[in-house]
């Protein structure tokens, strides 16, 4: 267990977890509440998370694999990968415009 990390491994990974499943679970809520821009927000952060805990990590361990040899390069790759996708996409929906856009109420989108 101590080669994979230990228990920082358990916590980098399960910060990796909650930083995809709480954006997707309020996404969810809002949506349910009828809340639109909210649930757009969060939507975005939820997308961003998991493309960066799967695209990012990789990204990450093949360029900084010269400086972390050890399981710490591992952690940093795991904590820092979701945070990532989730700040690039948030930032690129607001910088487009994409999360200011409004949108017709759901009621009469839906009929």
């Amino acid at each position: 267990m101590q080669a994979y990390g230990g228990v920082l491994s358990i916590i980098a990974f399960g910060t990796m977890w909650a930083g995809v499943v709480v954006p997707a679970t309020l996404g969810y809520i809002f949506i349910k509440r009828k809340d639109i821009e909210n649930h757009r927000t969060w939507m975005i952060r939820f997308f961003g998370a998991l493309f960066g805990s799967f695209f990012f990590w990789r990204i990450e361990a093949l360029v900084f694999q010269w400086m972390f040899s050890s399981a710490n390069g591992w952690l940093f790759y795991t904590v820092t990968s979701w945070m990532l996708g989730m700040f690039l996409f948030d930032y690129a929906a607001r910088k487009s415009g994409f999360s200011l856009a409004k949108t017709p109420e759901l009621d009469t989108a839906i009929s």
